[in-house]
């Protein structure tokens, strides 16, 4: 889990979020109100996504035509508001029976309502690296 995550306001607008995204090694940003509660998150998917086409090729104004968009429109129009949370006291099963059933590539890590972290499959895989040896077994 990534403790007190760096997260953005609903007002935010993209072209901050896009500076983050582009400076930091994680994929996803919560998305906060006034007290501290995720009212959704943005993925590096989603903002992939809103940029031009071109962009990955440098080609025309790829990179003008993102920075106009960018500025023109804020965090909350592009969360993602299915939101699947747990407590900060929670257990890595259910972790991963929220990954498994809902197919989310993130869970917001809540105490008393108010965000605390953010957990990714990643994550549990780094903490399984260092269980002593698993063997796979087939069926």
């Amino acid at each position: 889990m990534t403790a007190n995550p760096t997260s953005v306001h609903a007002d935010t607008l993209m072209k901050e979020v896009a500076k983050i995204f582009e400076n930091a090694s994680f994929h996803h940003i919560p998305v906060v109100d006034d007290d501290g509660t995720c009212i959704g998150v943005i993925s590096k998917s989603d903002y992939y996504q809103l940029q031009d086409k071109f962009t990955l090729f440098g080609c025309g104004n790829a990179q003008e035509d993102n920075d106009r968009f960018f500025d023109s429109i804020t965090a909350e129009e592009v969360i993602t508001e299915k939101l699947v949370h747990l407590s900060i006291n929670a257990k890595v099963k259910e972790a991963i029976s929220i990954f498994l059933e809902n197919k989310v590539h993130s869970i917001v890590i809540q105490e008393n309502g108010v965000l605390r972290g953010i957990l990714t499959p990643y994550d549990i895989i780094q903490e399984v690296e260092v269980l002593p040896c698993l063997e796979l077994q087939t069926a």
